[in-house]
Parts: C-alpha cells; structure tokens; sequence
C-alpha cells in the first residue's frame, strides 16, 4: 500500500526503455538487486487480461521457440522434438497447431506409384482399403491434390466403378443380354436434363388429363431407336464398339464411349417425349409393347383418348 505524498519507486525496462512503477503489476519477481526481473512483464509475453495458463504458453513460446519450430517439424518426430526445445510432446503438438504446421509423412515410391496408377480410377474408400489400409482417407487426398492427381472425367469413373459392359457382336439386338442391358441403362441414366426440359415444356401437367401428380415422361420416339440409330452412327464413323468386359478399354475408346453416352443425350429433341401419368404410360405400353412401337402408335393412342397436340407432330400423321 502506497501512503499519499510517497514517491513511487520505478524500475526502467531494459527491452522497452519504458519507466514503470516497480511493482509485481509491471514487473515479475526475480533475483536482481530490486527483487524484480529487467524487463517488463509485457516484453517477457506476458498478456493482461488473460488466464495464468495462456500467459504461461506465450511466455514459453517466444519468437526464438516458434522460429525453431517450424524449422525442425517436419524433420523430426514430435517426440524428438519435445526434447531438443525442452517441453512435452503434448505441447509441441499443441503450438503445431495453433502455428498451422502440419506434417508431411513420408510417402514411399511404391505408394505413390499406387496412389498415380489406381486413385484416378477407384472410390477413394475402395481405394485405401485394397491398397493403403495404413493411411487415413484425409492423408490420401491431401497427397493427390499436392500431386495434382484427379479423378478421372466422372462418366468414365462410372463406367469403371460399376464395370459397366456393352454387347458382343452376337448380341446386341437383345435387349436381355446382359452387356448392351448395362449401356442401355447408363444412357437412359444420363438424359436427365432432357427429362427436366420436356417436364418445363408440358407446364408440369398429363397432356392428356391435366393432372399435377403421378408423372412420367413418355418417349414419343423410342428411345430404343435413339440408342441404335447413335450407335449405327458411331460404328460407321468411329468404328466404335462397346466392349463385354470393361477392361478392354483403351483410354482413348473411354473417351468416345463418353461422346457416345453425351450424343444420345444431345439427340433427344424437345418433341420426342411428353408427359403424362403414370397410369395412362402403363396403359400405352400394355397396348403397344416395350421394344416395337412407334411415334404413330403414340398418335394413335392420343387419338383414341380424344386429344390432338399440335405442338408435336402435324394432324394429317396422326394414325387412325
């Protein structure tokens, strides 16, 4: 306690050359002449305003500390580490990160001869259990992106998660056989925006009711024509096949196979399909079948329910 009319005594700091009052407030105690340290309490780290424990990690962690960190962390362990700055492995892992230094672990060249062969074409979880069971799924894409390593164009990715075949020559006119049934669905699979234009086009009503709920869109031409009349295209102008086993693929046929799968889309007129209800889709079919019917079938049956859609094809070609 200070009595009124005394001199304070002061003290000045020898970092800082401020003349403070020499006090505990301003000073820490030490083993000077005057019980106190030399410099100042905020030149030794010291924070006002802040817990004990924080001012005890900014006192330790100086300047000379953090610049000796980031030199060394990526060359020793953390353990190693602790020892050569005189702290714990806790503390030096807790500073890492608050100074954002994240170890690079060391990679092998045959992992990352694994990581530029098989991570482009595999789901990255697949990927680590098959081949780097050691590592974690954040450590693998954090070294492909360094390494500008990226997934493969994401229809060709497809192709290859899900082994997606084609038809063999004996084959492909069945729609059963299981290779051209894979193809067949993956481009039915990827017309969704055509789907979404003829829906906008229809005002999101049945044609033929009216109704809001229990939609399809109905392929007016076939989409099974679209398919071959692509594909008859593609063989004459490419040679284009679509192999029985995925692995056949060259990368280069990959990438036409991909043009082949974008040009069914892109052959989808905004006329060749319509929407109606469910129902009256399975009633259609019911009548005129799944593989052999035509756009005429479909006049024909708008015919029989009364309707005439000038919009999609000319009165005088609608069958009777």
């Amino acid at each position: 306690m200070r009595i009124e009319g005394e001199k304070t005594k002061t003290k000045i700091c020898s970092k800082c050359k401020r003349e403070l009052p020499l006090d505990s407030y301003y000073f820490h105690m030490g083993s000077g002449k005057d019980g106190f340290k030399e410099q100042c309490k905020e030149c030794r780290g010291f924070k006002f305003g802040v817990t004990k424990k924080q001012n005890k990690n900014a006192t330790f962690w100086n300047e000379e500390r953090n610049n000796l960190l980031k030199e060394i962390h990526n060359k020793y362990t953390d353990e190693e580490i602790a020892k050569i700055i005189g702290t714990t492995k806790n503390a030096i892992n807790t500073q890492a990160r608050r100074l954002k230094l994240y170890k690079d672990i060391w990679w092998e060249e045959n992992e990352l001869n694994l990581l530029n062969q098989y991570y482009p074409k595999m789901d990255t979880i697949d990927f680590k259990n098959k081949y780097l069971p050691n590592r974690s799924l954040q450590s693998i894409k954090k070294k492909a992106h360094e390494l500008n390593i990226s997934k493969e164009d994401k229809l060709i990715y497809d192709i290859r998660l899900n082994n997606l075949g084609g038809y063999a020559d004996f084959g492909h006119d069945n729609l059963n056989y299981k290779g051209i049934k894979n193809v067949y669905e993956m481009c039915r699979n990827n017309i969704g925006n055509w789907v979404d234009l003829v829906k906008q086009h229809c005002n999101y009503k049945c044609v033929i009711t009216g109704e809001t709920e229990n939609l399809v869109v109905h392929h007016i031409r076939p989409f099974r024509e679209i398919f071959y009349n692509t594909y008859y295209y593609f063989k004459e102008n490419y040679n284009f096949e679509i192999y029985n086993n995925v692995d056949k693929y060259q990368d280069n046929e990959l990438i036409l196979l991909r043009l082949f799968v974008k040009t069914i889309e892109q052959n989808h007129n905004i006329n060749d399909g319509v929407l109606i209800t469910e129902k009256l889709h399975k009633e259609f079919h019911n009548i005129y079948g799944t593989r052999k019917n035509t756009i005429e079938d479909f006049y024909s049956f708008l015919n029989h329910k009364g309707v005439r859609l000038l919009w999609l094809q000319p009165i005088e070609k609608i069958s009777c």
